[in-house]
C-alpha cells in the first residue's frame, strides 16, 4: 500500500479513483496532486484531476486539466466529450468551436495550468 509506497504514482491515483467512487472528490483531487507531484506526465491523472473538479460541480477548474490531458493525448475520445460539457456548464460557449477543431494549442494557451 501506500505506507510502503508513498511515491508510487500509480497507487495515489488508485486511492483517488476509490475516493471518487466514494463521493468524495475533494479527497480524490488530493489523492490524483499527489500523484502529479511524483509523476507529472501521468495523463490518467490529469484526466481524473478534471472529472474529480467536474463532480463537484467546479466546471471551470476542471477545464484546464482536460485540456492538458489532450495535450498528451489528444486521442482521448471521452475527454473531449469532457471538455464539452466543461466549458457549456462555465458558460464558455465562445470557445467551444476550438473543441470542435480539435485545436489543442489554442486550448493550451486559453487554459493553462
Amino acid at each position: 500500500g501506500l505506507s510502503l509506497q508513498p511515491e508510487n504514482h500509480s497507487l495515489w491515483n488508485k486511492l483517488g479513483a476509490t475516493q471518487a467512487n466514494s463521493s468524495n472528490s475533494k479527497a480524490a483531487v488530493q489523492a490524483y496532486q499527489r500523484a502529479l507531484n511524483i509523476k507529472p506526465n501521468y495523463v490518467r491523472a490529469w484526466s481524473n484531476m478534471g472529472i474529480g473538479f467536474s463532480n463537484q460541480g467546479m466546471y471551470k477548474e476542471s477545464i484546464p486539466y482536460y485540456v492538458r490531458a489532450l495535450s498528451m493525448n489528444a486521442n482521448a475520445e471521452t475527454l473531449w466529450g469532457y471538455l464539452k460539457i466543461a466549458m457549456a456548464c462555465s458558460g464558455i460557449l465562445e470557445l467551444l468551436p476550438l473543441v470542435n477543431e480539435r485545436n489543442i494549442s489554442a486550448l493550451s494557451e486559453k487554459f493553462p495550468i
